[in-house]
């Protein structure tokens, strides 16, 4: 017999059987749930159990009281062949095997991910829109599930083989790219490792592995921290935590092409690229010009206009970086004017050129609208436009409404990392409709640090070869502010005070006092929950607690839901989406819930958008979130669940929590003890870059040419 192997799959229990029903009937294959092999449902003849010589099994026969059973041991199946593919089609209400041969001659495709494609975009004779769609649900589901139980039987575990089988389409691509699809899934590297290795047969020198193993094991040393970790400290973390290895060490690190070693220093290539060639881009002639006499008529026009008046200070700020021709740093804690003087800025710019108005984040943009009355972006949608496929095209020019003449302005300073500050800049370096005249960095300096590596706005501050504006002066409406007071405590490691007032209340720790403020605020907005929503937020350091408390919150899941989330719950998006435009930490309310279908209204961007059943795995519960997901953001009330982690709390991130809420802020913590412990914690946020000296080296250089 001639036969096709695809795959043995060999098994030690007998979960698969046939079992003929009546004597001279045909036996049907049965299989039971926890079964791993390929979803088929066949009809066989003849008790060798010989199917075609394309699909062959292997068993026993026993004898029971339904008659006689096989049991399988194993199983030869090629998946793609024409007769596998038939009894799967002929499983579809309404196509026999007769019509199931027809349908693949028509369409002239040999597979069923080709006759999925196919059906997609074209009619088949004597086939209506109902059965069509019947047979493509069928034929995904079978696709699906074939695949899942390859990569059951290849990996070894339920888990991952679900996890990638979610991800990709076919078979081939986890052999070709390993790494990649599975660091994509959060899998670990060293699991992912194991896998490649021994259920792929990956080579220790492929290509592939060799570069997700010095940026797994370098961000793990690291922790996406540092631009750069010392050498010999690098070599013996390698030495100890790397299992397989395809040279030695000073040979994989010297030659390989992703890391830079810099004298007794290791960078991954993109950040020593970044850090090198920032301070040439921030040292060009930036030829911002305002006359000082008409600067300050244009302040008094607009102090008439206003109802509220800058003090002096705050107009000094506002001419000094008017004046500048460098770059400029504009930074300053809460209360203290940022967003006002922003506004003013803006305002005056405007007059002689244009503005492009940029944050980190989509929250952050969208304070940045609401402060200056003026289109904001983020960094990310701005580089889309002008390094993609829109690169320099009068696409880009519309988009951002931008004349020839430009001034940069980046609000939240302090969460843009190395790379990303040297992308922006590349990108506008490269553009050929902007011609940048100036920019100003507005931020925070006591605020948590960037996610990704390096310090940027302390570096650029520490260098002293920028105009730095630092606003020290609080708006005389907000010094009385309980909130400003003990974000000062804070920001100097101080303890706060522990009061219970209206606008900072600080009480004990408890599930009953965690459900009681919910409630409370509950109440207060219930004729509108889209208003509790956006004017009430949870604050946690873990995301263990942020998932307790969120499922404290949500509202009960109805039986016929099959979703994790119901109408009336907050969410957040967790994922930047240009194709719908939400960004990560965008929250929204779920409006309306059908068996395949949920509609979320996204608030913060005002975007109502319908996704279907298997496209909501980046949408989370939002009624709580880590400090991280809410710099740049700000809530009437905040409500921060203070636990005693030593690994996560800090000085930084309670200053951050802190600063985010306008009118109250509510603390919950297990004793005074905890919370002073935090105020004084500092975790090393004095990253290594060589940042500071390299602006130094390149703005001395600048000033002996010319």
């Amino acid at each position: 017999m001639n036969k096709f192997v695809m795959k043995r799959y060999e098994f030690d229990n007998g979960e698969y059987n046939f079992q003929k029903q009546k004597a001279n009937s045909e036996w049907n294959f049965y299989r039971p749930s926890s079964c791993m092999a390929e979803n088929i449902s066949l009809a066989i003849k003849g008790y060798d159990l010989k199917l075609t010589d394309k699909i062959i099994v292997h068993g026993s026969e026993t004898e029971n009281h339904y008659g006689k059973t096989v049991w399988i041991q194993s199983q030869e199946i090629d998946t793609d062949s024409k007769e596998y593919n038939i009894c799967v089609l002929s499983e579809v209400k309404g196509i026999t095997p007769e019509k199931a041969e027809e349908i693949f001659e028509q369409s002239r495709v040999k597979t069923l991910q080709d006759l999925i494609d196919y059906l997609s975009g074209n009619k088949i004779k004597g086939i209506g829109e109902k059965t069509k769609a019947r047979i493509i649900e069928k034929l995904t589901e079978v696709q699906k599930d074939d695949l899942f139980s390859k990569l059951h039987l290849l990996l070894g575990n339920v888990r991952y083989a679900r996890k990638i089988s979610d991800k990709i389409q076919n078979l081939d691509e986890i052999y070709r790219n390993p790494y990649k699809i599975m660091k994509s899934l959060n899998i670990g590297f060293a699991k992912i490792d194991e896998i490649a290795i021994q259920k792929l047969g990956i080579e220790l020198d492929n290509e592939e592995r060799c570069c997700y193993l010095v940026e797994y094991k370098f961000n793990e040393f690291n922790k996406k921290q540092n631009n750069y970790i010392d050498l010999d400290e690098f070599k013996e973390y390698l030495i100890n935590e790397v299992k397989y290895l395809a040279t030695d060490i000073d040979t994989f690190l010297y030659e390989n092409e992703l890391i830079v070693v810099d004298k007794d220093k290791v960078y991954l290539q993109p950040v020593f690229e970044a850090e090198k060639e920032t301070p040439d881009l921030l040292c060009g002639n930036f030829s911002m010009h305002f006359e000082i006499n008409e600067m300050r008529r244009y302040l008094d026009i607009m102090q008439e206009k206003n109802t509220f008046k800058l003090s002096e200070n705050q107009k000094e700020s506002i001419l000094s970086i008017l004046k500048s021709d460098k770059v400029n740093i504009l930074t300053g804690e809460a209360g203290t004017g940022k967003s006002t003087i922003t506004r003013y800025l803006c305002d005056i710019i405007s007059k002689k050129y244009s503005t492009l108005l940029l944050s980190p984040t989509g929250k952050a943009a969208g304070r940045m609208r609401e402060c200056t009355d003026r289109n904001a972006y983020t960094i990310h949608s701005f580089l889309y436009f002008v390094t993609g496929d829109f690169a320099n095209s009068y696409m880009s020019y519309e988009k951002f409404g931008v004349s020839d003449k430009i001034v940069l302005v980046i609000d939240e300073f302090s969460m843009v990392d190395q790379v990303l500050f040297y992308q922006l800049l590349a990108g506008i370096n490269d553009c050929n409709f902007i011609d940048l005249v100036s920019i100003i960095l507005i931020g925070d300096p006591y605020q948590l640090p960037s996610i990704g590596c390096g310090q940027v706005l302390v570096d650029m501050i520490n260098s002293k070869v920028f105009n730095h504006v630092h606003l020290t002066e609080t708006f005389r409406q907000m010094s009385d502010s309980n909130i400003i007071k003990n974000s000062k405590k804070v920001r100097n490691k101080k303890m706060i005070d522990v009061i219970k007032t209206l606008d900072f209340w600080v009480d004990q720790l408890n599930p009953n006092n965690i459900k009681k403020f919910f409630y409370h605020f509950k109440t207060k907005y219930k004729d509108n929950m889209l208003n509790l929503y956006k004017n009430v937020q949870f604050v946690t350091a873990r995301n263990v607690t942020k998932d307790e408390i969120n499922n404290m919150f949500k509202i009960p899941k109805t039986e016929d839901n099959k979703f994790t989330f119901e109408v009336g719950d907050k969410v957040i998006n967790t994922e930047n989406n240009r194709e719908i435009g939400i960004n990560n930490g965008d929250f929204g309310i779920v409006e309306y819930i059908t068996k395949k279908e949920i509609t979320i209204y996204f608030y913060d961007v005002d975007i109502r958008h319908t996704f279907q059943k298997g496209e909501v795995g980046k949408i989370q519960l939002g009624y709580a979130c880590t400090t991280h997901k809410l710099q740049g953001s700000e809530y009437k009330t905040i409500v921060i669940v203070l636990e005693n982690n030593q690994a996560i709390s800090n000085y930084r991130s309670f200053y951050t929590a802190i600063t985010r809420g306008k009118e109250n802020v509510i603390i919950l913590a297990n004793s005074q003890k905890d919370i002073l412990e935090v105020c004084q914690r500092d975790t090393d946020y004095r990253r290594k870059t060589d940042f500071v000296s390299r602006l130094k080296n390149v703005f001395a250089n600048s000033l002996v040419r010319f």
